[in-house]
């Protein structure tokens, strides 16, 4: 049945009045869209079964089954029974017809419900909702707490009278520092304020503190769906008078944007102590709000979730109001602070690059520096002025002088992030790549160029592209299934082959990228599994799509017939576009701590056949042989081979059966017939790095660094969840490590600060690629390194005692060197020889000098010769990394 039988929509509408229930106070209690809401009661839309039994449950139906039926559903249990037992069928239905159930509300798992729920309005462009205006849910609905919302509210505020005012009422002026009022109310803003949830977590990197940044651009996302009882509480530290909360949640642009993940269900309270509670807003099923009541003394502020809901929270701002002239700090204090914050941040930038021996050019870093400084004593002048003037000045007096504030402390912030990012390193050799997604691709081929020349123009030498994801090609394939939506949006051109052209103008390297294993993605099977069934993966519960929060489907790798497909999808891209790289991702199983996969009929009878007794390591050599599979394709043609990674090896074994550490030095070389001859199965890794902690990021680098010593890594960035600074802050560390480069997630997020920041900054230079020009990346690295060490002995920084011990490895650099630059014709052979060659000494000589480092320092080697010959040992070993890498393949 294509659409929604009458009678499920007829009872849903009766159930809703009989209820007393809008649209918007339903789903505010079942934690669903109104619009899904009300698309179901037209007949316009189908429900889940788990839907379905949600709503009978609210209700109180005691027939759920027959709700199924009227929908056009089957009772999955019956649907199992049926195919089980076909012959059994007329006993299977005999139930139904007499008014029994075979089936309880609980029966259906909870989980799968909510998930459910929460993706078919993703699903549906209708309810994509435009961002309301900044203030428009008319009446608020302030009350006061019941006992069973907060027993522990105590008489004092139980008792006070709090009122509401229409929005009419009242004339409103927003400016870009937040809410002023004619009625005197104003954006209360306290330096300091802290954040915390109830175990949310935060997804994908995003941090709680985002909610009180003064930024509607930022946001929080809890990790989960929220429960009630969970909550979301600010910590003034100490009692401020609040008038009114605004409250500003879902996001609408972007990679991440999910309109519909904000709180349903919930309450606004205020606390003096922490303990007791006053409610002073209820949420009506709207992602924004405001809140409006007399006057309060709180040091506490928290969201309450008040009944379970499916989708998670997006939480882009909680603003305070208080009556005018009761904030610590005007709105505009929030530039100023972002000056000084920027200003400390440069400071320590170029105070790091001296101590590293960083080349820059510290005479413009000097005197950005002391243009922000000026700028930002000047609006500190300004706003302290008006704030010895309280009350004394009109109204247009204190919003021109705030205008002067911002002005000054905008021009302070502009100076004080470009000698930051002046003070930073450009190597000139990296790589620097993108994730083109398939929202980039999506967005048609006009707005594809703009965006490659934005790339290419902050220096982007690296693109890998979307082309095979949830189960459908990009691209025109014989082999995999289209991607529906991508052909109505791009009609007769090829992407890929778009892509592929357009890059190779702009200099950038365009690698063709995969999804291998998961090929179904939000709670859909995709068209792959769709056409091909039987290759499905199955948990440990015999589920093939994956439960919350990830709604995968995953394909069997253990079958002949995977194996020969990607086989032939890595032929095709050959054979059509001219391109032998490919990037793998999804080349794991699903999360093991959230759903066990692997246990297939035919996975099952694979394992038994074995004779293994460990099942996870039988998994991982699955996943193993799958890629040699892959690589035998790739390098035939001479292709380079890389996959996205998870970053910690270890956890990728344990969690994702994902031995990528193998990958990197085990196989035999597969483009030549000589067993001996030995070649990795991946030319190189990406990992996922995605955490905006800078300390979580360093962590998980030193554990790849420390596993990887040949270098072959890149570290992959979640640009999309960092602000510019904290981006800058991990391509920083990233470089520090000895990666070959870095890679960002994604081209359709990276926005227009983040490309200035790398534009002014680390990649303000251009680069050589190892990937693309790996001798020409060499000789530029060893002349650099040689350049370098001459200087520093000059200088007097390299100790007398390990001049001779260092030397002949500096000779042998420099002889290698010789034959580099004499790489062309017959001296290819020997070229490579000399790139192996300068990977050893290279790493030799780091070798030598960080062990002289630590005993040099007790026989009085100056801190400044420290750290000139640490300099000296990582670029060394860099120079190692990219010779090894390209010695390897």
């Amino acid at each position: 049945m294509d659409g929604l039988a009458p009678d499920f929509g007829q009872w849903l509408r009766k159930q809703r009045r009989q209820a007393g229930l809008s649209l918007r106070r339903l789903s505010a209690e079942v934690g669903l869209h109104f619009a899904y809401l009300s698309q179901l009661e037209r007949g316009v839309a189908t429900p889940s079964e788990p839907v379905i039994r949600r709503l009978a449950a609210f209700f109180g139906d005691p027939q759920p089954d027959r709700l199924v039926l009227s929908a056009g559903r089957v009772p999955e249990t019956l649907r199992q029974a049926l195919s089980q037992a076909p012959e059994q069928a007329q006993q299977a239905l005999q139930p139904l017809v007499n008014g029994t159930s075979l089936l309880s509300p609980s029966t259906a798992s909870r989980e799968l419900a909510l998930a459910a729920w929460r993706i078919t309005a993703r699903r549906n462009p209708r309810l994509a909702i435009a961002a309301p205006a900044l203030l428009a849910p008319g009446p608020a609905l302030h009350e006061r707490v019941s006992p069973s919302e907060s027993p522990g509210v105590t008489g004092e505020l139980s008792r006070m009278f709090l009122t509401s005012r229409p929005t009419g009422e009242r004339e409103r002026s927003q400016t870009s520092d937040g809410v002023k009022d004619t009625d005197g109310v104003e954006w209360l803003v306290v330096p300091g304020m802290r954040v915390q949830t109830s175990g949310l977590g935060a997804a994908v990197g995003t941090r709680p503190e985002a909610v009180v940044d003064g930024d509607l651009d930022t946001f929080y996302w809890s990790e989960r769906a929220p429960q009630a009882g969970d909550f979301i509480a600010l910590d003034l530290g100490a009692e401020y008078p609040v008038a009114g909360v605004q409250l500003f949640m879902g996001s609408f642009t972007g990679e991440y944007a999910r309109p519909a993940d904000y709180v349903y269900s919930g309450i606004v309270q205020l606390s003096r102590d922490g303990r007791s509670w006053l409610t002073v807003g209820r949420l009506v099923g709207l992602p924004e709000g405001e809140w409006r009541f007399t006057t309060l003394p709180a040091r506490y502020i928290r969201l309450l979730v008040t009944a379970d809901q499916v989708y998670w929270v997006q939480i882009r701002e909680i603003r305070l109001l208080c009556p005018a002239g009761s904030s610590p700090q005007r709105p505009v204090w929030l530039c100023l602070d972002a000056a000084r914050q920027a200003i400390a941040r440069a400071r320590a930038t170029l105070a790091a690059a001296r101590r590293q021996f960083t080349p820059l050019d510290e005479e413009r870093v000097t005197r950005l520096l002391q243009q922000a400084n000026v700028a930002v004593r000047q609006a500190q002048s300004l706003y302290q002025r008006a704030s010895e003037r309280p009350g004394l000045d009109t109204t247009d007096q204190n919003q021109a002088r705030d205008q002067d504030v911002r002005k000054a402390a905008g021009q302070a912030l502009v100076w004080a992030r470009q000698a930051q990012r002046w003070a930073m390193e450009s190597r000139p050799v990296e790589v620097r790549a993108v994730w083109v997604d398939r929202s980039a691709l999506l967005a048609g081929p006009q707005r594809l160029c703009q965006l490659l020349d934005r790339l290419a123009y902050v220096g982007v030498n690296c693109l890998f592209g979307e082309v095979l994801s949830r189960g459908a090609a990009a691209f025109a394939s014989d082999i995999a299934p289209p991607d529906q939506q991508m052909k109505e949006r791009w009609g007769e051109l090829d992407p890929l082959a778009f892509l592929l052209d357009q890059g190779t103008r702009r200099g950038m390297k365009v690698v063709p990228w995969i999804w291998v294993l998961c090929a179904g993605y939000d709670y859909e099977e995709g068209p792959l599994l769709a056409a091909h069934p039987e290759w499905a993966d199955q948990a440990v519960d015999g589920a093939i799509v994956a439960p919350p929060p990830s709604g995968t489907a995953w394909l069997n790798p253990v079958l002949p017939e995977v194996h020969a497909f990607f086989q032939a999808l890595a032929t095709e891209l050959w054979s059509r576009y001219g391109t032998a790289d490919l990037h793998l991702d999804y080349l794991r199983y699903h999360e093991e701590s959230i759903a066990a996969y692997g246990y297939a009929a035919r996975a099952r009878q694979t394992f038994e056949a074995s004779g293994s007794t460990d099942f996870d390591a039988w998994r991982q050599e699955a996943v193993t042989s799958l890629l040699r599979s892959i690589a035998h394709v790739v390098r035939k043609r001479g292709g380079q081979l890389s996959a996205a990674v998870w970053p910690d090896p270890v956890a990728a074994q344990q969690e994702v059966h994902q031995d990528w550490l193998a990958w990197l030095g085990e196989g035999a070389d597969l483009a030549h017939s000589n067993p001996t001859d030995q070649h990795p199965l991946l030319d190189y890794v990406v990992t996922t790095n995605y955490t905006a902690d800078l300390e979580e990021f360093q962590h998980r680098i030193e554990a790849a660094a420390a596993a990887t010593q040949g270098g072959r890594v890149l570290q992959g960035i979640a640009s999309a969840l960092l602000t510019p600074d904290e981006l800058l802050q991990e391509v920083a560390a990233a470089a520090g490590s000895g990666a070959l480069g870095v890679c960002l997630y994604s081209a359709s997020t990276l926005g227009k600060g983040s490309l200035e920041a790398l534009g002014e900054g680390p990649f303000r230079s251009p680069a050589l690629s190892p990937l693309a020009e790996p001798a020409e990346s060499i000789r530029t690295l060893a002349q650099k390194w040689l350049n370098q060490w001459n200087d520093r002995v000059r200088q007097g920084f390299v100790p007398e005692p390990l001049l001779p011990r260092l030397e002949s490895d500096v000779r042998q650099l420099a002889s290698a060197l010789a034959t580099l630059l004499q790489a062309n014709g017959p001296a290819a052979d020997q070229a490579v020889r000399s790139q192996q060659a300068v990977a050893a000494t290279m790493a030799d000589f780091a070798n030598k000098l960080e062990d002289e480092l630590t005993v040099l320092p007790g026989k009085g080697l100056s801190k400044k010769a420290q750290a000139a010959c640490r300099r000296l040992a990582h670029d060394a070993r860099f120079l190692s990394n990219v010779a090894n890498w390209m010695g390897g393949r």
